[in-house]
C-alpha cells in the first residue's frame, strides 16, 4: 500500500512541474509585447505607438504599455489587446489617460481570468462600473501585475 501512496505523489509531483513548464519563466528578463487599442465593433486603429514590456517568474506577469493612437474607426467597448498571457484570476490595474474624454474622467482597467484583452471601466458611486467606448485618438499608459 506504501509503494501506491509513494507512486501516487510521485504522479502529483510531476503533474505540478509540468503546470509550472507550460508557463514560461523568463527570469526577470524584459520581453516586448505589441499592445492593441480596438473596439467591439472592429475598425482600423493608426498608431503613433504601440510600445509594450513584460517580465514573467513563478507565473506572474508584470506587464506595461504604452499606446497612442491618432485614429480609431472602431466602436463599441474598449479592448486593450496584446497581452503575452491569459490570465488565471480577475484583476483590476491602474490606467492613465491623456487627450481623451471619457466618462466621469475616472478610468480602471479589468482584465478577467481566462481572457489576455483587458476591458476599461469608468467607476460609479454605489452603481456598477461603466465600460469606456471607442475614442477616436489619446494616449493610454498601464502597469498590469497578473497571474498566468
Amino acid at each position: 500500500m506504501s509503494d501506491v501512496i509513494a507512486i501516487s505523489r510521485r504522479l502529483d509531483e510531476i503533474e505540478l512541474l509540468l503546470e509550472r513548464l507550460r508557463k514560461p519563466d523568463v527570469g526577470g528578463v524584459p520581453r516586448a509585447f505589441t499592445p492593441t487599442y480596438v473596439g467591439t465593433t472592429p475598425g482600423v486603429t493608426t498608431y503613433t505607438t504601440q510600445e509594450g514590456f513584460y517580465t514573467i517568474a513563478n507565473g506572474i506577469v508584470v506587464a506595461r504599455a504604452t499606446i497612442i493612437w491618432t485614429g480609431a474607426t472602431g466602436s463599441g467597448s474598449i479592448r486593450l489587446g496584446g497581452l503575452p498571457f491569459v490570465a488565471t484570476y480577475d484583476v483590476a490595474f491602474p490606467v492613465w489617460t491623456q487627450n481623451v474624454t471619457f466618462a466621469n474622467g475616472s478610468v480602471q482597467g479589468v482584465l478577467q481570468a481566462g481572457n489576455a484583452v483587458a476591458q476599461l471601466f469608468s467607476p460609479a458611486t454605489n452603481a456598477a462600473g461603466t465600460e469606456l467606448t471607442v475614442e477616436v485618438a489619446g494616449t493610454i499608459r498601464y502597469c498590469i501585475v497578473y497571474l498566468a
